[in-house]
């Protein structure tokens, strides 16, 4: 584990809301109204001192640093921060939350920009943005809102979103000029759709208008006969799709991987030539020799999206039922569906036992092309680790191990590489106290891997 001194104190700004008209709503607790671009932004805050917590926590590794973004569950706050390999790791306050705080946060980067992304108290997304060359502790904050400043109709957020930031017309390791898209993916809690929202700005970080675009993806009216997922069976449920999506850019695609609610399917959708194909690739059936088809089960909660160096896009996943560790490889226009981990453990005892594994799968690609897959053993909340001996196309197999942190470790795991900082983990330690339980950071560098 790395040695940095994680830790938070309590910051010496102010938390009066700003009577500034000029940001329409009003900035949040802990902002301030930019006058020259009408935007809401973090002060310039001191360091932290004291213990970091894990609360949603969500990790981003790029060239030689690691981004991470957290709740402070107990003091309402949202924290940011950036560590080096050798260097102690430095956390700010974004904002503070005044009435409900996100159960979740989203993080990404692109060659020039580190974006965070939350539900506020009104069911809309705020998402903040800073320079990834630029001070850790100067961020500027957009809300999402509606109301003649949204093209398309209104919306109403859930915590079942993810962001991607790319950059438009720049050569790969650019830095300084061109232009810059976010997108979050999102389930609504109103349509029961999955839906997505995004903006265009110029760099270094202002949009190039208020107004931002909503799309839908997978719309329920046309979608109910996909892989035959019945009309019946969404209205005896009633939750929708767009639980727990995934989203990346990759070149002039987008994908989302997500899961339908309704019919416990696994879908992908891709974004060619400005639409939205749905595509489903796990409906949790299972065919066994000498047995009948199972039923439709309940599989694709918590995909991670990543495309292998051959642009293969590969789906980790927890099948639920099952309570497996699954992964989905495209080939060929269709996707190949494996067992990861299969939870069967050996106890102390040597008899074998049942886990339920694969939450919060977290799924990265090394240098070599060598897919890593972080996650939870439910059974024992502990990190487990999958790691493929050689890269897909190969013959190969996945070595998987538990890792040293003690329990209960796991829950939002978080996995992150570059070739620069190597292997990057993330995850929240619940850990016990006089008081009670305590959320703490816990934080491994490939060394501890």
């Amino acid at each position: 584990m790395l040695a940095f001194a994680f830790g938070t104190a309590l910051l010496g700004a102010s938390c009066d809301t700003p009577e500034d008209e000029g940001c329409s709503p009003a900035c949040e607790s802990g902002s301030t109204c930019d006058p020259v671009t009408n935007t809401c932004v973090a002060p310039r805050l001191e360091r932290f001192d004291g213990p970091i917590p894990g609360r949603a926590v969500r990790l981003e590794v790029r060239k030689d640093r690691a981004y991470l973004a957290m709740i402070h569950p107990t003091e309402q706050r949202l924290l940011v921060g950036e560590a080096r390999a050798t260097e102690e790791a430095k956390f700010y306050t974004l904002t503070e939350f005044n009435r409900r705080t996100p159960q979740k946060i989203a993080l990404a980067t692109s060659e020039t920009t580190v974006a965070v992304a939350w539900l506020d108290a009104d069911s809309l997304y705020r998402i903040a943005l800073r320079q990834i060359d630029g001070p850790a502790d100067d961020w500027q904050i957009f809300r999402s809102q509606p109301n003649g400043d949204l093209d398309g109709d209104d919306y109403r957020g859930s915590q079942h979103f993810d962001l991607s930031i790319h950059t438009q017309g720049l050569d790969q390791g650019a830095t300084t000029e061109g232009s810059q898209r976010v997108r979050l993916a999102f389930h609504d809690a109103r349509t029961r759709g999955l839906r997505v929202i995004s903006a265009a700005f110029d760099l270094p970080r202002k949009l190039n208008s208020t107004r931002w675009t909503l799309e839908n993806i997978d719309d329920l009216k046309e979608q109910v006969d996909l892989a035959n997922c019945s009309a019946a069976q969404r209205a005896s449920v009633g939750q929708g799709v767009g639980y727990d999506p995934d989203i990346i850019h990759r070149g002039t695609s987008t994908y989302v991987a997500y899961q339908d609610a309704d019919c416990g399917d696994l879908r992908l959708a891709r974004r060619l030539d400005g639409q939205w194909q749905v595509t489903v690739v796990d409906t949790g059936d299972s065919r066994r020799d000498n047995e009948h088809a199972m039923a439709r089960g309940n599989t694709g909660r918590f995909a991670s999206l990543n495309l292998d160096a051959r642009g293969r896009l590969a789906i980790a996943y927890l099948d639920v039922t099952r309570g497996q560790l699954r992964l989905a490889l495209e080939r060929a226009g269709s996707f190949d569906l494996e067992v990861i981990d299969p939870g069967l453990q050996i106890d102390e005892t040597s008899r074998q036992r049942k886990h339920q594994v694969g939450g919060f799968a977290s799924l990265v690609f090394d240098e070599d092309d060598i897919p890593w897959i972080a996650y939870l053993d439910a059974t024992t909340t502990r990190v487990r680790l999958a790691r493929r001996t050689r890269k897909f196309g190969a013959n190969g197999q996945w070595v998987l191990r538990t890792l040293g942190a003690a329990a209960p470790t796991g829950f939002s795991t978080s996995l992150g590489y570059s070739p620069e900082f190597g292997l990057g983990l993330a995850a929240e330690y619940f850990a016990p106290t006089a008081q009670g339980v305590d959320s703490s950071l816990h934080f491994l560098t490939e060394d501890a891997l």
